[in-house]
């Protein structure tokens, strides 16, 4: 369940007058699928394991939220709380595509806490004009993150990345197809 809030707040940059971009989307992490998630790194090399009892896998939830970046330049993904609770946010960022099955595959950093700042996470690097995906999702297993706040910005246009639609908006765009279909039919009839 994400709210895309896309805030294509184009700023005029005093240095040059490059336009910069920000993209806004904020997610609530309960009932999400759940992934494997890597350790940190860039790129991480490992799956992260809890350091307790047998190692099991770290099985977070896990909000994808893909999007496109228009220009190259320096981009920051920063993901934080909405609200004050328990939740240590965790974000991954993918390149091209992201696969659930295979949280190391096309993944290029991955990030827990700004160090000195706040539990938030923040990833600032360069980014080419491409598909991208910013996974939000928590530290630990237990922590589901009720609400969280991604914000993208960089220079250019960065928008949500087209999804492929669910079966029942399908069933809803067939509908309203249909439906517009009738009606024009309906208005070319003219009677004699």
């Amino acid at each position: 369940m994400i709210r895309w809030m896309v805030a294509l707040a184009l700023v005029g940059v005093a240095s040059g007058g490059v336009e910069a971009a920000a993209l806004v989307v904020e997610g609530d992490l309960r009932g999400a699928p759940v992934f494997a998630r890597p350790d940190e790194g860039n790129p991480p090399t490992t799956i992260a394991y809890e350091r307790l009892g047998e190692n099991p896998l770290v099985l977070t939830h896990f909000q994808a939220v893909p999007f496109l970046v228009a220009d190259a330049g320096a981009h920051t993904v920063l993901l934080e709380r909405v609200i004050a609770q328990i939740y240590d946010p965790f974000l991954v960022l993918y390149a091209g595509d992201f696969d659930p099955a295979r949280p190391l595959w096309n993944v290029l950093e991955a990030r827990d806490d700004i160090p000195f700042v706040s539990s938030d996470s923040r990833i600032v690097r360069t980014l080419a004009a491409g598909r991208y995906v910013a996974v939000a999702t928590s530290y630990t297993t237990e922590q589901t993150g009720r609400f969280f706040r991604l914000t993208v910005t960089g220079p250019g246009s960065i928008v949500p990345a087209p999804g492929v639609p669910e079966p029942g908006v399908w069933g809803m765009m067939v509908v309203g197809f249909g439906a517009v279909g009738l009606v024009r039919r309906r208005r070319r009839v003219v009677p004699a």
